[in-house]
């Protein structure tokens, strides 16, 4: 029976062959990432100016819209029983678009959350039991053999270049 070859594929990339060379990798890579962290940077201010822009421009028509439907909601309010049939719809359908009434759904609003919970005793009050991880990764031997339970752990490989930050001259 003959063997199977195996190839394996030419690196398509540069790869460095010393010592000087990775560590000219790494300084190159360096200069890269402060390259692409000014084209973020700027990237990021012609953002905040556009965004700006058209929140100014926008701001015009924001108050006409605020104003246009507090007026509309007053007069919704003193025409309601027309507008919902005498409450039989939530919706008034007018030829230009829609208005209607919605109920948010309940919500609980808790302040002084000890003085709350003494007050419930036991009825409202839920005791959730849940694994503490944290505990597991201190004392991992404790765990061990027991079904379902796994710690895993995986190197990354990282680069981290030689930075010289300037100081903030006051």
């Amino acid at each position: 029976m003959a063997r199977a070859k195996t190839k394996t594929a030419a690196a398509t990339v540069p790869v460095p062959q010393s010592f000087d060379e990775a560590r000219d990798f790494i300084l190159e890579i360096g200069k890269q990432q402060r390259v692409r962290t000014l084209l973020e940077t700027e990237m990021n201010n012609q953002l905040e100016d556009l965004r700006r822009r058209f929140e100014r421009d926008a701001g015009v028509y924001s108050a006409k819209i605020k104003q246009l439907s507090e007026g509309l909601a007053i007069w919704a309010a003193a025409n309601r029983a027309v507008l919902t049939k005498d409450g039989k719809t939530k919706t008034a359908v007018l030829a230009t678009g829609e208005l209607r009434w919605r109920m948010t759904p309940p919500a609980v609003t808790i302040r002084g959350v000890k003085d709350v919970i003494a007050a419930l005793a036991t009825r409202f009050i839920r005791t959730k039991e849940e694994v503490d991880k944290e505990a597991i990764l201190k004392e991992p031997d404790a765990v061990k053999g027991i079904p379902g339970i796994t710690i895993t752990q995986r190197e990354e490989f990282v680069i981290v270049p030689n930075e010289t930050k300037l100081e903030e001259v006051a």
